[in-house]
């Protein structure tokens, strides 16, 4: 195989600290890696793909602002964000969703509050205020959603045309089931590490089924 130096990063993934591989030659090596729009790191946290869409819808509120000096309505406002500015902060929710800790989470949740506020005005939000804000413009949450297209997601997985049904253990029998504390028709993998088991397939096997 042939391979052009200047397009090939190397990356190893590893939780290890103490690890030492020799690098291959030519490659250089990156803790991180944008790979279809997601940044993949070498410990396999989040933090660093959600840094980059936090900053990419942060500076898409710019463009709310002038909307709003411009008098828009706050339908067409409202419109905007959720077809420009939500999306960015979706794509691919099923692959890192599962693995977000609250921090990281409720960084994202920031977003849309202060493009709520851009709209509409008024002072910060209270939890229990934010979600009943969004129900009243009959929006979710973007944890609701994350967790909404996580499930869909999963669901189209389950069916056997979907490229990645082989990924699906082999479904138990009822007699199984019937005997088990956990009433899942699949066996989900034995997570030995947190990391393992908030990641996305893992994950729902255990609460989406």
């Amino acid at each position: 195989m042939l391979i052009n130096e200047q397009k090939t990063k190397e990356m190893i993934i590893t939780l290890s600290r103490t690890l030492n591989v020799q690098n291959l030659p030519d490659i250089e090596r990156v803790d991180k890696f944008k790979l279809l729009g997601i940044y993949v790191s070498y410990d396999l946290s989040w933090n660093n793909h959600v840094a980059y869409i936090y900053r990419r819808a942060n500076c898409r509120l710019h463009f709310l602002r002038q909307l709003k000096r411009a008098a828009v309505s706050h339908k067409d406002m409202l419109t905007f964000y959720i077809a420009v500015i939500r999306p960015v902060m979706e794509y691919a929710a099923p692959v890192w969703h599962s693995g977000l800790t609250a921090e990281l989470a409720e960084s994202l949740e920031s977003v849309q509050k202060r493009a709520l506020r851009i709209i509409f005005g008024g002072s910060s939000f209270t939890n229990s205020t934010y979600l009943s804000f969004c129900e009243s413009l009959s929006i979710s949450s973007l944890q609701f959603r994350r967790e909404s297209l996580s499930i869909n997601f999963f669901q189209k997985i389950l069916e056997p045309s979907s490229c990645l049904h082989y990924l699906i253990p082999n479904k138990r029998t009822n007699s199984q089931v019937k005997k088990l504390r956990n009433h899942s028709m699949y066996s989900p993998p034995f997570a030995r590490t947190k990391k393992f088991k908030s990641s996305f397939l893992v994950h729902a096997l255990y609460n989406y089924v």
